[in-house]
């Protein structure tokens, strides 16, 4: 459960949210979320978000796979000029 700073409304996620969790909000959960299920989509199940960790205001780690114990495995997204992208490398 993440409770959104601007609103102050509760919303609830299915899967894990740790860190800084005051410093994104629900929307930018939301629109990061949906860039990572498109871009884990041809995964399957192996796309399964289990985990978000806010690292802070400018950097979100969505962590996926089939096995949460075993998974080491995470997209890193960064906010540039106000929108949330994964940086290439």
């Amino acid at each position: 459960m993440q409770t959104d700073h601007y609103s102050g409304k509760p919303r609830w996620w299915p899967f894990i949210i740790e860190g800084e969790t005051w410093a994104v909000s629900v929307a930018d959960i939301s629109d990061i979320v949906a860039q990572a299920k498109v871009k884990l989509a041809p995964k399957g199940r192996h796309g399964k978000i289990f985990k978000v960790t806010i690292v802070s205001s400018q950097i979100v780690q969505v962590h996926y796979g089939a096995d949460v114990v075993i998974s080491g495995e995470y997209l890193q997204f960064e906010r540039k000029r106000g929108k949330w992208e994964i940086p290439s490398r």
